[in-house]
């Protein structure tokens, strides 16, 4: 049975002296133990990653990027980038796409809006659907809270409104 070493010498480490060891010897060693050994980069979509699972594959040498966008977008509206990474954010908008923040509060948040020639033309045959998703400008309401800072990098603060057991309820209501 194997023991720490503080168990085996009856007390706590407070210091500890090692050899240097390139870092990327011990990286690749752990990357062939989880089958990425040839993995460059990751891509993630569909929800935000945990930080604490992005500062994992981040520790090693695993850029992530991590792709924002909705049905409505076909596909990504924006992108974090491994060479402009910003760990809080979806990333800035991608070419041919634009992003606004709708009715912005005193600090700058509001709803996160999207046009571009990515965004649908309408919901087939539901046309007040439609209407309330994309307005006459063009712009997609996405229904999520958020900000873009000076550098174009776009935040996710919240939600609208979130659809627990089928039935729409506020942010605010819910106390998040």
């Amino acid at each position: 049975m194997s023991s720490s070493i503080t168990e085996r010498h009856g007390g706590q480490a407070n210091q500890l002296a090692v050899l240097p060891v390139h870092p990327e010897l011990l990286l690749s060693k752990v990357k062939d133990a989880l089958g990425l050994s040839r993995c460059l980069t990751m891509v993630t979509a569909a929800a935000p990653m945990d930080p604490e699972t992005k500062k994992y594959f981040m520790s090693l040498d695993l850029p992530i990027m991590e792709a924002f966008g909705m049905s409505e977008t076909s596909g990504a509206h924006s992108l974090t980038a491994p060479d402009s990474y910003n760990f809080a954010t979806i990333g800035k908008s991608l070419g041919g796409c634009e992003t606004k923040i709708d009715k912005p509060d005193e600090r700058g948040h509001g709803e996160i809006c999207m046009r571009g020639r990515h965004i649908l033309m309408g919901y087939v045959g539901e046309e007040v659907k439609t209407k309330d998703a994309v307005d006459e400008e063009g712009w997609l309401h996405s229904g999520d809270v958020g900000y873009v800072d000076e550098h174009g990098f776009i935040y996710i603060t919240g939600r609208i409104k979130v659809r627990i057991g089928g039935q729409s309820r506020f942010w605010e209501a819910i106390g998040v």
